[in-house]
């Protein structure tokens, strides 16, 4: 029998009383300022699971010890629900995982947290990216990454709490033990230590010896105890304090440690050491325990004493009948508790104290209701889940949303009440049913939670299983619906849906679902229709009518096709209105219409509900009703100031209104709510701060603020970019920058209808019109019915007396939407432009014939005039306006711009008097509004200012932008653009562009203006000119100029540099998206050993990136080594199962290498049609090929394509259709995805088209330095 050590009696002692205080911690600041509440997780293995892992001897003893001292008066008198204690059987992984999860979610700011872990440490290689182990009781004894818990979740777990959560954090750890393990050919217990020693967030941390020594335990230290813990303790209790203070901070506990540790364990060495801030107080010293303590060791009592708790339940035994019952109480009381399967709060769980029952036979009459009883409490809270699901219980729904762990502990329930049953019972095969059911939504939900490790193929089969064994139930058919959605299987998600629903008919989240799923089908009217059939069985869900209105307003084209796991399914919030710039308010009245009744159907059911209200203030704002907006946004916000939505939405609406002190409180608060768990939602809040200041003429801040956006958000750079550039555009009247980020913008998406708007908008404006038509044109094609495109386009027209342009594109307009007002007004405009004042007339009786007075309508049309520079008519319909909302003083300041345009300065005085006698008090904007421009320096406008707003002065600032007589080209900006026009095959305007470089070249030259003249000569054919400037070095920061400047280097011959540069571009990004550029170049170029050389330092520069080994898989695949290319592959879905794209590669690479026997991989990867189309190519069924490629053009707008694209290169090749292949051989060269110089020398496919002069110039062009050096 273990005995406890005198001091282990003594805390227990002074734990009695304390443990019913609320917990103090001994982890305090350096100011000792008043602590909040403690949690600690203390673990202690000995007894190992497997027997390949040594066993130790007591660091079971040590857990114990030290959560005896944390419940005592002397560490902090923490009660029980605060100290979760696991040694040996009960410290499996899967419970330390718990315990450390419950420790985050029980931590809150200014409380402790304290991590104890006493057991082996290991590591079995030692790479970047696993730092090690903890070794649970069942982890296993190798392949640690199968059961033992990995370091870099303990680190989470500390920057978690230290960081985000601002909880003082102190972690102990005792793992530098002794034993051979799996790692110990390597020192892996020595790497682990020494990861462990390293600092991750703030914590403090106390470790039982150095990295490189191992910690001792014996019968010498407390009857059989760990030296490090044994001392510890008491250094802790006070032995440590040695200035008498009355309390110990991280120094005295690290010099006692250092002093007595090293003096017992002598002569093996252990020296404990500390991490963390030296004056950080760990413990208060309690005088009492410390002076006993003290009286203890200085009278050399025994170590041990004579009770421990284990003898106390020995003694209750000693009775057999009252012990039996007592059990048999303890089991019952279990089953209440739900202390099921594990172990709660010390106390045993319901399974140990069964197993144990069922073995008495004095108990044999009960074991039948026992077993009963038994599973029928297992299977209790699973079919209280299921039954809450079924009733469509939003709290049930929150719960999935947020990934609740509950869930995890209903498969082990459910299997145990089966097993207890047996096969024979008709209760059986449904519960194995419903086990694999959770098992399937378990791994679905951690999949939607980010979880990696896990797929939803894996998922789909767990929920097939279960089907298999139980067809009648109406939620797997649910469940494989929405597992078929998130995969983007839409046949399978409606079949299953539709499925659930002929089972439930009455139960309405499958109507969600498929309400859903048809939307994002282009099956709108369906969606609108079940969603309809949802609220009639559903009416008094306010969820269910928010996620309606959605529905209602959108157009799936709209949406972001990037959101692969859908949005709204099973009622979740994940949903976000957008804002529409392609419509006017009078057309967003049309389309918000039913979405306005269903919201405001949402808000009777419930009054409070914030999401209701944030969308209907966002509607009201897109349709023109201020007022409105306003008391709905601001509603959600005091409803609840924590949903970063309604901060951010409110933030935007108000800054729209010029109120930008508000605005900008909301949106800092809406950035301040996401910047650490959403940094892609506080990138959209930075971007619409830095909107916010560049209206407010606060152009650093706007300018940091679009930056802070880019650092959160790269990969929508394009869209900070622009912002940047209307900011050196409007604001600071810096042309040049404006057109570098707008250029950057273009760089970053060239697929973006809006970027396309924003570059033809600043090309408009400063009079490059043959710029900016084409940008305008470009954006027409991705987005034909883009109004506001189609408007700028016009003013184009109009601008260079285009007029045929101008009403060609106009009856385009109105052949789709005759009826449409903007449209018929814009056809009078563009006749009164042209003269033709009774043509402009005829459609000024048109507009007239279909106004209908309503207010949104009237201000829209009277903005379009105004835009139109219409003035008359502008002016009569703003006044229109005034009559039908007298109370909008917008219309008074348009009508004041309008005469102010229109050069007319007396009446736009008059009318800016108004304006101002009716209550606009927006100095500044006064100032700086370009419509004004005219009138400001007008002694009547001075007199107006210094009338109503006296005292206010305004600074004097550029006016914003007005357009340019003459353009202007800069030298910088024409060689990016130019580079642009040559890639979308615009080689007259690239050329002129390339020259325009060369005209513009500054004196004297950078090294950097060199080498972008060097390019130009280069891209313009003229390479020894481009020598003969281009420099053979450069200094730069911006890894996009190095990058550059490596690529010319290497095609000017320049090898060396080229090398050199390459390399300094990898080490400048690490975590950049484009880390893979110089092995992709290589790779193009054919140069597959230099390709794979930079692949591999990109990897482990940034090893997390799939496309880097999805690129080096590429690399060996040109070089003709195919096994290297497939583990390379499995290397990537083995880190990253869920990334479709690696999968897609190895299919289309293993159809390369043997088509027939790559069948069944695309069958599994779900992509079979490609499988079918290059089939058709390569048995030259030229008809059907040309249809199926076609249609994958349309589904798959992916790089991989390009595979499949020079298959069908082949195929034309062998057609005979030259012209076509040619083609499709610049497309494929000009995408770079499937370009290896090697392959296309070699590959004798291409044999018929090599020596044609297209074939040739294509290779001059994009392999300069193979056939001119």
């Amino acid at each position: 029998m273990k005995t406890l050590p005198a001091l282990l009696i003594l805390l227990a002692v002074f734990s009695l009383t304390a443990q019913t205080e609320k917990g103090a911690a001994p982890l305090t600041s350096p100011e000792g300022t008043s602590p909040g509440v403690t949690y600690a997780v203390v673990v202690g293995i000995s007894d190992y699971q497997s027997p390949d892992i040594p066993d130790l001897q007591f660091a079971d003893r040590d857990a114990e010890a030290f959560a005896l001292y944390l419940q005592s008066s002397a560490g902090g008198s923490l009660p029980d629900a605060n100290v979760r204690l696991l040694t040996n059987k009960k410290a499996t992984t899967a419970a330390v995982a718990e315990a450390l999860d419950w420790l985050v979610e029980q931590s809150g700011e200014g409380d402790q947290a304290i991590i104890y872990f006493s057991g082996h440490g290991d590591v079995e290689a030692k790479t970047a990216r696993q730092p090690g182990f903890l070794l649970c009781y069942d982890s296993p004894s190798k392949i640690y990454i199968a059961g033992s818990y990995p370091l870099f979740y303990l680190q989470l777990i500390i920057e978690t709490l230290s960081s985000d959560k601002n909880v003082q954090t102190l972690v102990i750890t005792d793992a530098c033990r002794a034993g051979k393990l799996a790692g110990s050919a390597i020192g892996g217990t020595q790497a682990t230590a020494a990861n462990l020693a390293k600092q991750y967030a703030n914590e403090i941390k106390i470790l039982s010896c150095q990295p490189d020594e191992f910690s001792l335990e014996g019968e010498q230290w407390g009857g059989g105890r760990g030296a490090f813990s044994y001392h510890l303790i008491e250094g802790l209790v006070g032995l440590a304090d040695k200035n008498s203070n009355g309390n110990i901070n991280l120094l005295e506990i690290e010099n006692y440690l250092e002093t007595v540790v090293p003096a017992e364990t002598n002569p093996q060495s252990q020296i404990p050491m500390t991490v963390g801030s030296k004056s950080t107080k760990v413990a208060d010293v309690d005088a009492g325990i410390l002076a006993k303590l003290k009286d203890l060791k200085a009278r050399q009592l025994p170590t041990m004493a004579a009770i421990e708790s284990k003898g106390f339940a020995e003694t209750l035994l000693a009775n057999s009948d009252s012990a039996i019952q007592k059990k048999y109480e303890a089991f019952i009381a279990a089953l209440e508790h739900k202390r099921l399967l594990d172990a709660q709060d010390g106390q045993p769980s319901a399974d140990a104290l069964y197993r144990e029952l069922m073995q008495e036979e004095s108990l044999a009459a009960l074991h039948r209701l026992m077993t009963r009883q038994f599973a029928t409490a297992l299977q209790d809270d699973a079919q209280q889940a299921i039954n809450a699901y079924l009733l469509t219980n939003p709290t049930e729904l929150e719960k999935r949303w947020k990934g609740d762990t509950t869930y995890a502990q209903y498969p082990r329930y459910l299997h145990r009440a089966a097993e207890l049953l047996g096969e024979s019972h008709y209760m059986h095969d449904y519960l194995i049913a419903k086990q694999l059911y959770f098992e399937g939504l378990n791994f679905r939900l951690q999949v939607d939670q980010g979880n990696q490790l896990i797929t939803y193929q894996e998922a789909l089969e767990k929920q097939e299983a279960a089907l298999a064994l139980e067809n009648r139930a109406a939620f797997f058919y649910n469940e494989l619906g929405v597992l078929h959605t998130r995969m983007k299987q839409s046949e399978k998600a409606i079949a299953n849906f539709e499925k659930a629903i002929e089972l439930a008919p009455e139960w309405g989240l499958p109507y969600v679902n498929l309400c859903l799923e048809q939307f994002y089908n282009n099956d709108i009217e369906k969606a609108i229709a079940t969603g309809d059939k949802a609220i009639a069985i559903m009416p008094d869900y306010p969820q269910l009518y928010n996620l309606l209105s959605w529905v209602n307003a959108n157009e799936v084209e709209y949406l972001d096709k990037r959101n692969w796991k859908r949005s709204g399914v099973e009622l979740k919030e994940d949903f976000i209105y957008d804002y529409d710039e392609t419509k006017t308010p009078s057309e967003n009245k049309v389309k918000f219409e039913r979405s306005i009744q269903l919201l405001q159907k949402a808000i009777a059911l419930d009054s409070m509900y914030a999401s209701a209200h944030c969308n209907l203030g966002f509607i009201y704002d897109q349709i023109g009703e201020i007022e409105k907006a306003a008391y709905h946004l601001r509603k959600s916000v005091s409803i609840d100031s924590t949903k970063y939505i309604s901060q951010y939405k409110l933030g935007v609406f108000l800054f729209k209104i010029n109120q930008f002190k508000e605005g900008e409180v909301a949106l800092k608060n809406a950035a301040n709510l996401t910047q650490y768990y959403d940094p892609e939602s506080a990138a959209w809040c930075y971007n619409a701060l830095g909107i916010l200041y560049r209206n407010w003429e606060k152009t650093d801040l706007a300018l940091e603020a679009y930056q802070k956006a880019m650092d959160l958000l790269p990969r929508f750079a394009y869209n900070f970019y622009a912002g940047m550039a209307f900011t050196y555009f409007y604001n600071k009247k810096e042309y040049d920058k404006a057109e570098w980020y707008f250029l950057k913008s273009l760089e970053a998406n060239p697929n973006d209808v809006g970027v396309y708007y924003w570059v033809g908008l600043y090309y408009q404006n400063v009079n490059r019109f043959q710029d900016a038509e084409w940008m305008l044109l470009k954006a027409l094609e991705i987005h034909p019915e883009y109004s506001i495109v189609q408007n700028l386009l016009l003013q184009n027209y109009i601008t260079t007396r285009q007029y045929e342009k101008v009403l060609t594109l106009q009856q385009q307009r109105l052949e789709k939407a005759p009826h449409n007002i903007i449209n018929l007004a814009n056809m009078e405009i563009v006749y009164f432009q042209m003269g033709d004042l009774e043509k402009a007339g005829e459609y000024s009786k048109k507009v007239e014939a279909v106004l209908k007075d309503e207010e949104s309508q009237v201000r829209d049309l009277a903005r379009q005039y105004l835009t139109g520079k219409y003035f008359e008519k502008s002016i009569y319909y703003y006044q229109k306006n005034i009559a039908l909302n007298p109370d909008d003083i917008n219309n008074e300041y348009n009508i004041s711009c309008a005469y102010a345009l229109w050069g007319k300065s007396e009446a736009a005085i008059d009318w800016l008097s108004k304006t101002i006698e009716k209550g606009y008090e927006n100095f500044d904007w006064l100032h700086t509004d370009p419509d004004l421009e005219s009138i400001r320096d007008l002694p009547a406008f001075k007199a107006l200012m210094s009338d109503h707003f006296p005292g206010q002065k305004f600074e004097k600032k550029p006016a914003p932008s007005t357009k340019k007589a003459e353009p202007d080209y800069y030298f910088e900006n024409c060689l990016q653009l130019a580079k642009y026009y040559e890639k979308v095959k615009e080689n007259e305007r690239a050329n002129f562009l390339y020259q325009k470089t060369i005209n513009l070249r500054p004196t004297p030259l950078t090294n950097i203006q060199a080498l972008h003249l060097a390019e130009a000569y280069l891209r313009l054919g003229q390479e020894d000119q481009a020598k003969s400037v281009c420099p053979d070095r450069i200094e730069s920061e911006d890894a996009g100029e190095v990058l550059a400047a490596a690529r010319l280097f290497y095609l000017l011959g320049k090898r060396t540099q080229a090398d050199q540069y390459f390399e300094q571009y990898i080490t400048m990004s690490p975590n950049s998206l484009l880390i893979n550029f110089p092995g992709v170049f290589y790779r193009n170029h054919g140069e597959n050993l230099r390709a794979e050389q930079l692949f591999k330092a990109a990897i482990e520069r940034a090893p997390d990136q799939m496309r880097l080994r999805r690129g080096l898989a590429r690399v060996y695949f040109f070089s003709g080594q195919k096994t290297a290319a497939y583990q390379a592959l499995d290397e990537a879905i083995n880190r990253a199962p869920n990334v479709a794209e690696t999968h897609t590669l190895k299919c289309i690479l293993a159809y390369y290498d043997e088509p027939m026997s790559s069948k069944k991989l695309f069958e599994q990867s779900d992509i079979y049609p490609v499988w079918e189309c290059m089939e058709r190519m390569r048995n030259n069924q030229y008809a059907s090929a040309d249809q199926a490629w076609e249609s994958l053009q349309k589904q798959y707008a992916v790089w991989w394509m390009d595979f499949v694209k020079y298959k069908y290169l082949q195929m034309k090749i062998r057609q005979g259709k030259t012209a076509e292949a040619l083609e499709l051989f610049d497309a494929i060269l000009r995408k770079g995805d499937f370009v290896n110089y090697q392959l296309l020398v070699t590959d004798t496919a291409l044999d018929p088209i090599r020596d044609m002069d297209t074939f040739k110039a294509l290779m001059r062009q994009y392999f300069p330095e193979k056939t001119t050096n």
